[in-house]
């Protein structure tokens, strides 16, 4: 994989992300594979989920009343948006705003995509348990700021594109 393709990856990931209507957490992903992206995909509710949908991050009130056990990731959205055959995956890349949770990294470890690169990152034990499990599997795991050919471009001109999409929606 080189750098062009993942700024290119990291690029539509972020203009993705944009898409989520999570009010505290935007993330976007995408997997690319031979100078193509394959499949973009951003946190979201489920389909045709009835009502209003639950962005609420406090636990207090008990686990079932927040977003997390409903939310589906950036990483899984990518995966299901994939419009081809799963075996293409194979060996593809992945390129996200932040660093895959341990159930994403199972998924993507089955999916056949051997290499994940992330954004930013945070210190939990759900992102340490999926970069173990990523690790073990043999599937490459690499922040973006271990990439010294990275000149982070890329945000600016997804936020750039997505506003002067969002222009063209509205001239029209």
């Amino acid at each position: 994989m080189n750098i062009d393709d993942i700024n290119l990856a990291m690029k539509c990931a972020f203009k993705s992300s944009f898409n989520s209507e999570d009010p505290s957490t935007k993330v976007g992903a995408a997997i690319i594979k031979d100078n193509k992206i394959l499949s973009v995909g951003y946190n979201r509710p489920p389909h045709n989920w009835e009502g209003e949908f639950i962005w609420n991050k406090d636990v207090s009130k008990g686990i079932e009343n927040t977003k997390y056990p409903y939310v589906i990731h950036a990483e899984m959205d990518a995966i299901m948006n994939y419009k081809g055959k799963l075996g293409d995956l194979k060996d593809a890349c992945m390129c996200v705003t932040l660093c895959p949770c341990e159930n994403c990294a199972k998924l993507i470890s089955t999916s056949g995509i051997k290499t994940v690169v992330y954004y930013s990152d945070r210190d939990a034990v759900e992102i340490r348990c999926a970069k173990r499990l990523l690790k073990n599997c043999g599937i490459k795991c690499i922040s973006m700021g271990d990439i010294a050919a990275c000149n982070y471009s890329f945000v600016r001109e997804a936020v750039v594109e997505t506003i002067e999409d969002k222009r063209l929606k509205l001239a029209k």
